[in-house]
């Protein structure tokens, strides 16, 4: 497992070139079935558009892209947005361009320039995040080491699943999996806590 950037929700946005509107929008996807759903859901959402152009990136369990001009001309749409996810260097991600012809033909470059400027512009919009392979562990301690964990250890914690204070206190957590290993070691060593290994998964942390 290796960490890579992405997008945690879907954005919008929309630009205008010479009356034909451009609807950007960018979705988290996993594979190719979602990323059909995302663009059946663009459809749903801007019904009779002229064109429904897209790219994705998806890790399956090798990296796979997809693209579409939908009959635009060839390499004019569904290449440029597959170009602007790759600069970005998301991976799980999609980008659904809607294009409402206004009336005035574009050219082949200035097509480009518009998908390009359309998927831009949502990306300019979006939350990345860095998806980190993590392993959650549900961990129990005596309430005298619970200080020390909180002073020496919250800096290795990526999230947070729930804390319980009973006759110990429990704490499920997920650790980055870089860093698991001299956690657990420094857990033992500092606090005496016995800890169970429960699941392993990206979890998102906002990139830089």
């Amino acid at each position: 497992m290796q960490e890579y950037l992405s997008v945690q929700s879907v954005s919008e946005s929309t630009i205008v070139v010479k009356k034909s509107r451009f609807i950007g929008m960018l979705y988290p996807v996993s594979n190719e079935i979602e990323l059909n759903s995302c663009l059946d859901k663009a459809r749903v959402s801007y019904p009779r558009a002229t064109h429904y152009c897209y790219a994705g990136i998806f890790r399956d369990p090798v990296i796979i892209e997809r693209f579409s001009d939908d009959n635009e001309p060839s390499g004019t749409a569904g290449k440029p947005i597959l170009s602007v996810l790759r600069g970005a260097k998301l991976i799980n991600a999609a980008a659904v361009v809607i294009r409402y012809f206004g009336g005035t033909l574009l050219g082949a470059g200035g097509l480009v320039k518009a998908y390009t400027e359309a998927v831009q512009q949502t990306l300019s919009r979006t939350e990345i995040v860095k998806m980190v392979p993590s392993e959650k562990l549900l961990i129990s301690m005596e309430y005298s080491a619970y200080n020390q964990f909180v002073s020496k250890l919250q800096a290795f914690i990526i999230g947070t699943a729930d804390t319980e204070f009973t006759d110990k206190v429990s704490i499920q957590l997920y650790v980055a999996a870089e860093t698991a290993e001299d956690f657990k070691y420094k857990l033992k060593e500092l606090c005496h806590a016995q800890y169970e290994e429960t699941e392993r998964k990206y979890l998102p942390v906002k990139a830089l």
